[in-house]
């Protein structure tokens, strides 16, 4: 009987040593935990008594084997906008006998366009060459919801249908083509941080064009056809942004109708940039 409650009691004191001891060392002694989160490696110092106070903490940042790594900046940077205004054509030369485009609405006619452009650099990745492809569609509505164009006709031609009751005429004209600018921006990893402005030209190519009638009745009326227009863009642009949103500017330098096909005019888009 003695021995096993000599035996009790040196258990107990053993583990109330041992509990002792683990508080001192635990309270004496640095801990070290490691976290590995993706590339972060997080080191906590613990050097007070209790778990419940404050912990020193050193971040350290890693990328493939290196400490502190800063990134560098990229030699082509890959950057995507949509462009979104309003859409306008010039009014023709007084010279000009060929029949002109109708009237457009005010602030109905618009333009969408998509970019996916590609920048190298030239100086300091803040100055870049900038290439890609863009799609643009330019959306001409008419003031006189009866107006109607005139297809496979040498020249350009529209009519008047006032008996049709229409509430909305428009031309649709789609181009795909190339950008080609110089850019800087201010900050060297993206063109979408700070400020950037950019000029250049595009070269698009005509793809697609019809007219639409809408009707009071609802009915929707497409007629697909070139009407005289085109098939190449040439169109210089600005784009000044800062950050994510910014305002562009574009003009066509080449006729919007063929040549002895329709009446010298070119068009005009202005409205916002979304990189």
């Amino acid at each position: 009987m003695k021995t096993m409650k000599r035996n009790m009691y040196m258990n107990a004191t053993g583990l109330v040593l041992v509990g002792f001891f683990t508080g001192i060392l635990f309270a004496q002694t640095d801990t070290t935990e490691v976290k590995r989160e993706n590339t972060r490696i997080v080191i906590i110092k613990k050097t007070h008594d209790s778990i419940e106070d404050a912990r020193d903490t050193i971040e350290m940042h890693w990328r493939n084997g290196e400490e502190n790594y800063v990134p560098q900046p990229q030699a082509i940077l890959s950057e995507g906008s949509f462009n979104f205004g309003f859409a306008a054509l010039s009014k023709p030369g007084n010279s000009n006998t060929l029949a002109s485009m109708p009237e457009l609405k005010t602030g109905k006619s618009f333009h969408i366009g998509v970019e996916q452009g590609w920048g190298f650099n030239l100086v300091a990745h803040k100055l870049r060459l900038w290439t890609g492809v863009r799609y643009d569609i330019l959306n001409f509505r008419f003031s006189n919801p009866d107006t109607r164009l005139k297809g496979e006709q040498n020249n350009f031609g529209y009519t008047i249908d006032s008996a049709a009751n229409s509430v909305k005429s428009k031309l649709v004209v789609n181009y795909i083509g190339v950008p080609v600018a110089i850019g800087y921006q201010s900050n060297k990893h993206s063109i979408g941080k700070g400020f950037s402005i950019k000029a250049g030209v595009n070269a698009g190519y005509r793809v697609r064009t019809h007219t639409k009638v809408k009707t009071e009745n609802g009915n929707k009326d497409k007629v697909f056809d070139d009407f005289n227009a085109n098939n190449f863009a040439i169109t210089p642009f600005v784009y000044v942004g800062y950050n994510s949103v910014g305002l562009y500017a574009r003009m066509t330098t080449t006729p919007f109708f063929n040549e002895n096909e329709g009446a010298d005019i070119q068009c005009f888009q202005f409205g916002l940039v979304l990189q």
